[in-house]
């Protein structure tokens, strides 16, 4: 319960050494500028299955939205930044992410699973980098729940790079599906 608040500075979650923040009292809400889960050697991971975490900016090793709200603040959400990564909706939302990278940093694979619940990218989802060969690789995969990348302009972008978007369920709503990368593979 209660409230934590970083509205100026980064909250960091494992920047060495392994560590675990779960918020799962509807009553909790977490502010963050930025959240970073874990670091290049390190492991930090995030389990919302209730209350609010409302962050402009996160990077991630492992984010399970099982309940609960995410709101990205129209900023920024980075799966696989210097490190392998994932990031899980099984129920609950994750809504107002400006923008949804899923791998990102060459070497290292970004991962994007839902089964449940909701999200809503409102300007640019990526899945894998643009550069085949030396760009970071995303997977992302939607078997149940609902994402919308979209906007009011219609101008959002699910674009696909280096990497797979596979759907086997689930409703995906999308302003535009750019399949223009050799490299980027939609099932």
């Amino acid at each position: 319960g209660g409230a934590l608040n970083v509205p100026n500075g980064t909250l960091a979650i494992g920047p060495a050494g392994n560590a675990d923040l779960t918020i799962n009292d509807p009553a909790s809400v977490v502010t963050a500028k930025a959240v970073k889960l874990g670091g290049v050697n390190s492991s930090g991971s995030l389990h919302l299955s209730a209350g609010l975490l409302r962050a402009a900016s996160l990077s991630m090793n492992l984010l399970v939205v099982g309940g609960g709200d995410l709101d990205g603040s129209g900023g920024t959400v980075i799966i696989g930044e210097a490190h392998n990564a994932e990031m899980d909706v099984t129920s609950g939302t994750a809504t107002n992410m400006g923008a949804l990278y899923v791998g990102y940093t060459p070497g290292f694979t970004g991962t994007y699973y839902q089964n449940g619940g909701m999200a809503h990218v409102t300007n640019n989802m990526v899945v894998g980098a643009a550069d085949c060969v030396n760009g970071g690789v995303g997977v992302a995969t939607l078997g149940g729940g609902a994402l919308y990348v979209t906007n009011a302009a219609h101008t959002a972008i699910l674009g696909l790079g280096n990497g797979i978007f596979t759907m086997s369920g689930g409703t995906l709503v999308v302003d535009t599906l750019d399949l223009s990368n050799p490299c980027g593979h939609f099932t």
